[in-house]
């Protein structure tokens, strides 16, 4: 008898930045699914639901930045010079 493969699961985290890489990349999807190990259909699956909610990258971003809150010692000096 066959044996049955289990179904990879993947985090929230790690599809958003995927889908990040896809679309700030010039890379084909199909050579980051490779370089990644999975198929190139899950990460269509992954831009389009991003894609249909509306919400840019970016916008996903701010969002984990402003429910992770301010933490001490990141903020950047009003006097910094770049």
């Amino acid at each position: 008898m066959a044996k049955r493969k289990t179904r990879r699961r993947f985090s929230d985290e790690f599809k958003a930045e995927t889908v990040k890489l896809v679309k700030q990349s010039n890379q084909p999807m199909a050579d980051i699914a490779m370089e990644l190990g999975i198929i190139s259909k899950s990460i269509g699956e992954w831009v389009k639901r991003v894609e249909e909610s509306g919400q840019s990258i970016e916008e996903d971003e701010n969002a984990e930045l402003r429910r992770l809150g301010p933490r001490k010692g990141l903020e950047c000096p009003r006097e910094a010079q770049w």
